[in-house]
């Protein structure tokens, strides 16, 4: 939906002029899909490969729905959740144990961001500073930036993405992805910086905000753990240099 096909609408300054915004509704309720929320969602929708796509996605939830239930229904509630939090707890210390390989301090690095979309020759800068505890590591990009005036803004969960993601190829690629894993793991992006745009902002192209970010903690970190990080990621139009 929204004014362009995909949803890169390079001209727009606000959220409403980027897609259909459609708060938490039920698509199905007890079991039955509520056609009058489905038709409403996809006649805002070009494209029919997205009514598969969200297809699929529900089936996949409901036969983990079934495969859940089996697993309390066989083993009890009790017993299921304290197999939960054992397995989130024990990555916790997986991940703890891989952050106290990191010599403890406070590094700091820096990326640019080229074109905002609207303005021909702006940049802005993404900032991070890392601090490297006893088990725990902190990313704090309060010094980055303000947000634009046009479509290149981040949102905190895909700037959060963005900085799980890119510590994940730095550490045991064995570690589990579940809550236990991002427990030592803290974050620190404020409202009204480019990657965590104040509503109304505009902000479909924010994942792509996600290269930029990367690169600022790699530069951070490669002092450190030179044989961990990698080259920067992709370049796009609003990329890094």
């Amino acid at each position: 939906g929204g004014a362009v096909a995909g949803g890169y609408n390079p001209n727009a300054t606000e959220v409403w002029q980027e897609a259909l915004r459609i708060p938490p509704v039920k698509v199905y309720e007890k079991g039955k899909m509520r056609k009058d929320v489905w038709d409403l969602i996809f006649a805002n929708i070009r494209y029919s490969i997205v009514r598969e796509d969200l297809t699929a996605q529900m089936g996949s939830c409901t036969l983990a729905e079934r495969h859940m239930i089996d697993l309390v229904n066989k083993y009890g509630l009790d017993v299921f959740e304290a197999h939960k939090e054992y397995l989130y707890r024990s990555t916790e210390k997986m991940m703890q144990a891989e952050i106290k390989t990191i010599p403890g301090g406070v590094y700091t690095g820096e990326s640019t961001v080229y074109y905002d979309g609207r303005n021909l020759g702006s940049t802005y800068k993404i900032r991070v500073r890392i601090t490297v505890g006893e088990g725990d590591i902190t990313f704090d990009f309060s010094d980055t930036d303000g947000q634009t005036n046009g479509f290149v803004n981040g949102t905190f969960t895909s700037s959060a993405s963005a900085v799980i993601l890119t510590f994940l190829q730095m550490v045991n690629p064995d570690i589990p992805h579940n809550d236990g894993m991002s427990r030592p793991i803290k974050l620190i992006i404020p409202e009204g910086i480019i990657l965590n745009a104040s509503y109304p902002a505009a902000t479909t192209f924010g994942n792509h905000l996600c290269p930029a970010t990367a690169d600022a903690i790699i530069r951070a970190l490669a002092p450190v753990i030179p044989e961990r990080v990698t080259a920067g990621w992709n370049n796009l139009f609003c990329g890094l240099v």
